[in-house]
């Protein structure tokens, strides 16, 4: 009995599960960082070093700006399931970072990809994070103008942490070259 070559729908069939399941392991290692993150000390109680992240910036260059928003919206919206915080502060505070984080990555990737690595692109997106948080606090709990008095030891502190998350994606796109796919 003869076999025959699958055709190119078989093949775009394939290809579109090993997007799903790539798509939902990074999902999963962004609520491992998650919550391996809240295990690690911080010299302030709101002062986190973004690890998860790291997934919407791996989505971004493996798949794509629209991946990239989906796996940091989905990462958000679970870990915030997980942690009991859908729809409190801590969410939107998340939410808004997150997404801000992915569209700001998103743009330096698209258009600054000429100046800046992959560390650069994650450094910009842990600054926009970190911005869009203070700003949400202040919208949605604090309400006072001296929070913004915090974006001064986050430009000083900031860049360590997107330094740190942006050499990590760049092992580990290094490693997982052959699976972009776009």
């Amino acid at each position: 009995m003869r076999r025959s070559l699958p055709n190119n729908r078989n093949r775009t069939d394939v290809s579109r599960l090993q997007k799903r399941i790539f798509l939902a392991l990074l999902v999963s290692l962004g609520l491992m960082l998650h919550v391996l993150e809240g295990f690690i000390p911080s010299p302030f109680p709101w002062m986190r070093l973004g690890l998860a992240n790291l997934v919407s910036l791996l989505a971004l260059y493996m798949f794509g700006f629209r991946e990239a928003i989906f796996v940091a919206v989905l990462r958000i919206l679970l870990a915030s399931l997980l942690r009991g915080t859908l729809l409190s502060p801590i969410f939107f505070l998340s939410f808004g970072g997150g997404v801000m984080a992915v569209l700001a990555m998103g743009m330096m990737y698209r258009w600054g990809s000429r100046w800046f690595s992959v560390i650069g692109v994650s450094v910009w997106g842990a600054l926009i994070f970190n911005i869009t948080q203070v700003t949400v606090a202040y919208l949605v709990l604090v309400r006072h103008i001296e929070i913004f008095s915090l974006i001064p030891i986050l430009l000083f502190t900031t860049p360590l942490s997107g330094v740190l998350t942006g050499i990590a994606a760049h092992v580990m796109l290094r490693r997982t070259e052959q699976y972009r796919m776009h």
